[in-house]
């Protein structure tokens, strides 16, 4: 079995999972608690693993193809997919539960629950499994590239780096001779992509080369993927289309749909609403914790850039000790290395002046919480790009008239990239791809990526 087909074994049984574990935990919770129904009758669903694998197939959601694997899905797209293939085997479930007349052997409340809990942990369980096998190098579908130039080697690194997609770069073919890393030329792509098993091409070069070399390629590969270096492009909802024999891209724009940005200022202020109401014993606890630590006022209040440059106040626990600001000139002004950083990043990996207490609120991003309050407000979007500050402004450079026409969010791309481990160049581009490739779907995986990020603990300092 190679590579590709082991990744999709294991998506499967990912999802079979999830799907079970989903229905029946909730059942048995559901059972213990005093309802009046049989576990048995709960069991006897199985087949609908298999209504809900095939449908999964159907959609594209294991690698397009499961005796061919290719690429994934990007997270968005999967995610979109994954919740209507569960609404979709839920609503097939209770149609038959209907239609064979047994639907009252079963809880409604216990078809709802698991269901709202596949959605929400589908995807989380997938990554999981993705990551371990990244770790275990096992299931990694073998690519090689053609191009090293700066798409490709950007490429590569993305790849490197990545356990979504499972590619394992075997290596470069390119023309230039130049270049000491290559395995060889572009007419030799077939011969050594066939030494080290790989079956899946990724053409990163110019329109010429692709026109020359395509009908080699496509002779002796199952999979090809032409890829430009179009970082700036929004592409994200963008269709290939044909007219005649003329190929183009056709773009969507989201930002000046009226439908979809209704749907995102509703759904964030219910849901900052919701989670004030719940979160009300975890802000008192905070507060008390917070005001014990240290002297000083519970909260901080930072000053940030709002939608189209009006200035706002981005609430927070403190974390700081007091004076924080003439203490951090004093620092600046004393180590010319935290300066550095300080001038790179606009934050210090180890601050000095963060509290015992104040390091734990920003790992576990607990001292974030108050800012749903600034989203009841409009001041703040739940997902977007960073809240950034004055002098951060020339850092975007003309970038920063787009950057500008959106509210910046508690969460948003750059912080389930890598947060505070990611460069500066890095955040201002996923924040600049945000905005051009937005939708409602982009605001939910972020959703369900924040969750992974927070129980992680990853990189928030």
């Amino acid at each position: 079995m190679n590579s590709g087909r082991i990744r999709i074994l294991f998506l499967i049984l990912a999802d079979v999972f999830t799907l079970s574990a989903s229905w029946l935990g909730t059942a048995l919770v559901y059972h213990a608690m005093g309802g009046r129904y049989e576990m048995s009758t709960y069991t006897a669903m199985w087949p609908f693993l298999f209504i809900f694998v095939l449908l999964a197939s159907v959609v594209r959601l294991y690698h397009g193809n499961l005796f061919y694997p290719g690429m994934a899905l990007d997270q968005v797209e999967e995610t979109r997919r994954m919740v209507y293939t569960v609404l979709t085997t839920y609503l097939l479930l209770f149609c038959y539960l209907t239609f064979s007349r047994s639907v009252e052997e079963f809880s409604r409340v216990v078809i709802v629950v698991s269901a709202a809990l596949n959605i929400v942990f589908a995807e989380l369980v997938r990554g999981f499994v993705r990551k371990v096998l990244k770790w275990l190098d096992v299931g990694q579908i073998p690519v090689l590239i053609a191009g090293a130039g700066k798409c490709g080697r950007r490429l590569a690194e993305e790849v490197a780096g990545d356990a979504h997609f499972g590619l394992r770069v075997v290596g470069f073919v390119d023309d230039d001779e130049r270049i000491a890393d290559r395995l060889g030329s572009l007419k030799d792509a077939p011969s050594i992509a066939a030494r080290h098993g790989a079956g899946f091409l990724i053409c990163c070069l110019p329109p010429p080369a692709i026109q020359k070399n395509i009908q080699v390629y496509m002779k002796h590969f199952r999979q090809i993927l032409l890829m430009a270096d179009n970082i700036g492009l929004p592409v994200a909802w963008g269709s290939p289309v044909c007219i005649h024999e003329i190929a183009g891209l056709e773009i969507r724009n989201q930002l000046l749909r009226v439908i979809p940005r209704i749907t995102k200022i509703i759904l964030e202020f219910v849901l900052a609403c919701f989670s004030i109401v719940l979160l009300i014993p975890v802000f008192l606890c905070l507060a008390v914790i917070v005001k014990l630590s240290s002297r000083g006022p519970v909260f901080y209040c930072a000053d940030r850039l709002g939608k189209n440059g009006r200035p706002i106040r981005v609430w927070k626990f403190r974390t700081m000790y007091i004076n924080a600001e003439d203490q951090l000139e004093l620092i600046l002004a004393n180590d010319p290395k935290l300066a550095a950083e300080w001038r790179a990043n606009f934050k210090l990996e180890h601050d000095p002046r963060i509290t015992p207490i104040g390091r734990i609120l920003r790992k576990t991003s607990l001292d974030e919480l108050p800012q749903f309050f600034n989203v009841i407000t409009g001041e703040l979007a739940l997902i977007g790009p960073r809240p950034i500050v004055k002098a951060e402004i020339p850092y975007y450079g003309a970038d920063y008239e787009v950057f500008s026409r959106v509210k910046p969010g508690i969460t948003g791309l750059w912080q389930v990239s890598g947060r505070s481990e990611t460069g500066y160049e890095k955040r201002i581009a996923l924040d600049m791809w945000y905005i051009q490739n937005w939708s409602v779907w982009l605001d939910v995986y972020i959703f369900f990526a924040t969750i992974a990020e927070v129980l992680k603990c990853r990189g928030a300092r």
